[in-house]
């Protein structure tokens, strides 16, 4: 509803007011008497609709004191009327932090298929003569993200496989437990990762035999200061001489404890705070070489089977020589098993933000469209289904595939790009079902609580030092479907703040 025009009350209020002056000048000049204009006895109501109440919303955050140093952008499409309600810098290049995620499982369905699965394999080379392996056994990785996660599972792996082994009459081999990691490449951890994150939990970074997720837990006193050196079958053995020195503080705070090290380095250090009085800690690390470390896992199973094995555990990161000489030898498969599906995958990569599985997926897209698994090579993949969709890619910036690189850079226009044409895709519903439900589920099961907007938006979103980002779908109390995308980078407030004020526009895009 339009505002009333309050214009023509002023003009006669300044006529009646210079006729009144002009009749006071002289009493030769008549009185010219002028009828008063009473003020009317309830003031006029205004009325907005929904969308003036969004707009009016998106003008209140514009205005925030909390963004006077920030960069912004966001872009609401209509998707029913085929119009934009709003935008602000719609071609703005801004860190995206996880929304990113959604260009890699977007690819990741349509290059890979849905249904697609990858194997690991377990495989011997050389001759099996009077019950001795003249040979190595080896693990070749296909690019899992799940295999052997929990020790549970790891336990029940590696027994399934050691009787597979004593089923070809085999006690004894001479040569290695060789981890082959391959279909992937050497340098695993994105180059733009900074050097504070790559051991931290949620950067662990994906292997062509991925192990345990490539993480572990190590349990400490943090009282001692004497080197801590892992047991035989402990995770935490990710070196043949693993040790790790405690250098944390006490502090009146909770536990906050991270590993510092080179990544392949036997020797790491335990840094951070715990509560005085604490006398078990513990510290999430990532495993670096996990083809290594599932060569030597499997080789003391073997061993503690009743199977010697005179070799040594191996992994094809180790020398070239190695590399070259198990090219050469024509293997034989004994057992494998398969991952779940890409769906599934994508599922955890949106839902949960694992950056585990984006990463593992967008090496994947690699090894699909350029024959090598590289990260690079999944990017150029991205690339190329973006083109292919005529989504635009000037301004588009990618160099990981789950977010955590501040090198990456996309635009709020090319969020909506993406989402629009996976509405539609012929993989739309495994896409769209893979996003979280503001107050229901995922990353925004917080989001919206009793508001109009739980329930009513599916998106993703993305979080990192003065990084906030949102996108997705909404519907709206008219049955509309709006298509939205909003980027906050670099805001002087904290990230709870900034998700509140954001949380805010969600909710009058569903009261539209």
């Amino acid at each position: 509803m339009p505002y009333p025009d309050h214009s023509s009350f002023r003009s006669l209020g300044f006529y009646l007011l210079a006729v009144t002056l002009w009749a006071c000048q002289g009493n030769s000049v008549e009185t010219i008497e002028v009828a008063t204009l009473e003020s009317p006895e309830v003031e006029p109501v205004i009325v907005y609709d929904a969308s003036d109440s969004l707009l009016m919303g998106l003008n209140v955050f514009n205005l925030d004191s909390v963004l006077k140093n920030a960069s912004f952008a966001y872009l609401i499409y209509d998707a029913t009327t085929d119009s934009i309600i709003a935008e602000r810098n719609p071609d703005l290049s801004l860190v995206p932090a996880s929304t990113i995620k959604l260009f890699t499982t977007a690819a990741a369905l349509e290059l890979l298929g849905p249904g697609a699965h990858f194997g690991t394999r377990l495989l011997y080379d050389g001759e099996i003569e009077n019950r001795i392996l003249k040979g190595n056994l080896i693990i070749k990785g296909g690019g899992d993200p799940t295999f052997c996660i929990g020790e549970q599972t790891m336990n029940k792996v590696f027994a399934a496989w050691g009787s597979s082994v004593a089923q070809l009459n085999i006690d004894s081999i001479t040569g290695d437990i060789i981890g082959d990691a391959r279909i992937f490449s050497e340098d695993f951890i994105p180059y733009t990762w900074t050097w504070g994150e790559i051991n931290l939990g949620y950067s662990a970074a994906p292997s062509g035999l991925s192990f345990n997720g490539n993480l572990f837990r190590l349990v400490f006193d943090p009282n001692s200061k004497d080197l801590i050196i892992p047991q035989a079958g402990d995770l935490a053995l990710t070196h043949p001489n693993s040790a790790y020195l405690n250098q944390t503080a006490i502090y009146d705070a909770d536990d906050e404890l991270y590993l510092v090290g080179f990544p392949n380095s036997s020797e790491k250090k335990i840094r951070g705070t715990v509560r005085e009085g604490t006398t078990k800690a513990e510290v999430v690390g990532v495993i670096h070489d996990p083809a290594l470390l599932a060569a030597t896992l499997f080789k003391k199973k073997l061993m503690d089977k009743g199977i010697h094995v005179s070799g040594v555990a191996r992994s094809t990161l180790a020398t070239d020589s190695l590399r070259a000489r198990d090219t050469s030898q024509t293997r034989h498969q004994i057992a494998a098993v398969g991952s779940p599906s890409v769906d599934s995958m994508v599922y955890s990569v949106n839902h949960h933000s694992n950056n585990f599985m984006a990463e593992t997926l967008l090496k994947h897209l690699g090894v699909k469209k350029k024959g090598y698994g590289s990260t690079e090579a999944g990017v150029e993949a991205v690339y190329s289904f973006m083109k292919s969709k005529s989504i635009d890619v000037s301004g588009f910036y990618m160099f990981d595939g789950s977010g955590i690189s501040r090198f990456n850079a996309i635009t709020v226009n090319q969020l909506v790009q993406l989402l629009k044409y996976m509405q539609h895709s012929p993989d739309s519903a495994a896409f769209i079902s893979s996003l979280a439900v503001a107050g229901q589920s995922g990353t925004l099961s917080k989001m919206c609580l009793d508001s109009e907007a739980m329930g009513n938006i599916q998106g993703k979103s993305g979080t990192m030092s003065r990084v906030k980002s949102y996108a997705g779908y909404a519907k709206s109390r008219s049955g509309h479907t709006l298509i939205f995308a909003i980027i906050v980078n670099n805001f002087n407030c904290s990230s709870v703040e900034m998700r509140s004020k954001i949380e805010n526009i969600l909710n009058l895009m569903a009261t539209m």
